[in-house]
């Protein structure tokens, strides 16, 4: 049980891990979606709870711009809008630590995202958890068989020795991603 609840916490927070580099948003995220439906029902307070407060003020005069130039036509109603969604998604993702390269049009979200959704719409963690804690031991059974399986045959040969050092290295790496987004590992027997 123990070790269940130690890979359903490491995969809930492996997750989220986005790496450094500059990326786009989808449109299809909660982001984009509270701001459109802050523009849908002329409120800016859907949007405001996926910001800083101190960002708030330049949410607030995008959103106001945004609205009176959507009075302008089809073409001008289009461009207010997408500015001030990117003016949104760009202030959430500064507020993660996480630079902003656009956005686009993106298939629906990942598995795990819709299955958080719905974890979160069925106010129940029963089903997550089970995919999760499938995955993660899926993962590290995966990489430690293939490290066994090499560590065989790993001096009959320079390549062999390579190839044991290769599986190794990634089961290794996967236990190291896991460690430091939980927490150091503790024996807790």
């Amino acid at each position: 049980m123990k070790f269940t609840a130690l890979l359903l916490m490491v995969f809930c927070v492996l997750l989220p891990l986005v790496p450094a580099s500059a990326e786009k948003d989808s449109l299809v995220g909660p982001v984009v979606k509270a701001g459109q439906r802050a523009i849908e029902i002329d409120d800016v307070r859907p949007a405001l709870v996926w910001a800083r407060a101190e960002d708030e003020d330049e949410i607030r005069q995008a959103f106001t711009e945004t609205m009176t130039v959507r009075k302008a036509g089809t073409d001008a109603r289009r461009m207010a809008e997408i500015y001030f969604l990117e003016t949104l998604v760009r202030l959430h993702l500064r507020a993660e630590g996480r630079p902003y390269a656009g956005m686009e049009e993106t298939g629906p979200p990942s598995r795990i995202v819709l299955a958080a959704d719905e974890a979160l719409d069925k106010g129940s963690l029963k089903e997550l958890s089970g995919q999760i804690t499938e995955a993660v031991s899926t993962g590290i059974r995966e990489r430690f068989d293939k490290a066994m399986s090499k560590k065989k045959y790993m001096d009959n040969s320079v390549e062999a020795g390579r190839d044991y050092a290769a599986a190794y290295v990634d089961y290794i790496r996967y236990l190291e991603a896991i460690d430091s987004s939980v927490g150091p590992f503790t024996d807790t027997d």
